[in-house]
């Protein structure tokens, strides 16, 4: 006997699912976030052996990364049918957690 979906949750209605046996389209569209800021610094990085957890010797290497900066997000949403409003709470929730993000 096959298994039935449960009902979609409020991230895969918002963000949409993609897997083996079957995919949903998001409901919001985002687009590329872009930066204010195209400063970069050097940093220093080591390369950690898993088994001691300590640096491995002679395995220093540097890394460019781009500042910190703000970040500009744009998004879409697309409602389809009137019985997609229930989203509404969700999408504020998510927006205003996207606010408040610290990526890094």
């Amino acid at each position: 006997m096959a298994k039935r979906r449960k009902k979609k949750d409020l991230a895969e209605q918002l963000f949409g699912r993609l897997d083996k046996k079957s995919t949903l389209q998001s409901g919001l569209l985002v687009d590329d976030a872009l930066g204010v800021s195209t400063d970069f610094e050097l940093r220093d990085g080591v390369a950690i052996d898993t088994a001691t957890r300590t640096a491995e010797d002679k395995k220093k290497f540097d890394i460019e990364l781009l500042r910190a900066a703000r970040l500009s997000i744009s998004a879409s949403e697309f409602l389809e049918t009137k019985d997609n409003r229930d989203l509404l709470p969700g999408l504020a929730t998510t927006l205003d957690g996207l606010t408040r993000a610290r990526l890094g």
